[in-house]
């Protein structure tokens, strides 16, 4: 059977059709996910973001300054409104002290000290607590049935921690006024402890 000329030349075509269009589909490269597309700038965010986390980070709590606490430090003066002296003098974990009034009644306390914090206790439930840092001392006593607050200044007294580790008389007087301020009071007061180191001598 013969077939017509015509119909040859549709299926040729048919034919060439489906070649070319096979041929098309395996040039065209695959379309990109949008997902993907989507997923890609969010990652490289996500790096970007971790990298600048890294280098907001808040500076350790080394890296802040903090006030300085002494281990070795005297610190003495008068209450807040007057009436009498007190003083603290820390050495290391220890720290001893004293309530004196004006009128010459003394309290000597002990007790520890760390930290930038001081807890010293004494006779008739007398106390004296409070915080030091490097230049001051601050805080409250009892003593005498009387309660005082008070902020002194660190001072560089020689022989003060002695005399009240000793509860000496010398060790109540406020801190030295200026040599031009009451040289014969001060002399007054140093006769009267000279007799005290005459008597206990004797």
């Amino acid at each position: 059977m013969r077939l017509s000329t015509p119909l040859i030349t549709l299926l040729a075509g048919a034919a060439l059709g489906v070649g070319l269009l096979i041929a098309s589909t395996m040039a065209t490269p695959p379309a990109k996910s949008p997902y993907a597309a989507a997923a890609t700038p969010g990652a490289t965010a996500g790096t970007g973001g971790g990298t600048n986390a890294g280098a907001t980070t808040a500076p350790s709590p080394s890296s802040t300054g903090s006030p300085h606490v002494p281990g070795r430090a005297d610190f003495t003066g008068p209450v807040t409104g007057g009436g009498a002296t007190v003083a603290v003098s820390v050495r290391g974990g220890k720290a001893i002290g004293f309530v004196c009034t004006t009128s010459g009644t003394a309290t000597w306390l002990s007790g520890a000290a760390g930290a930038g914090l001081f807890q010293l206790s004494g006779p008739g439930r007398a106390q004296l607590t409070g915080s030091y840092l490097d230049h001051r001392a601050t805080g409250r006593a009892w003593a005498h049935g009387i309660q005082y607050t008070f902020a002194i200044p660190r001072v560089h007294q020689a022989g003060l921690h002695a005399a009240i580790a000793g509860r000496t008389a010398a060790a109540c007087q406020p801190p030295a006024a200026p040599a031009g301020n009451g040289n014969g009071g001060g002399g007054g007061g140093g006769g009267d402890n000279g007799g005290g180191h005459h008597h206990g001598g004797g």
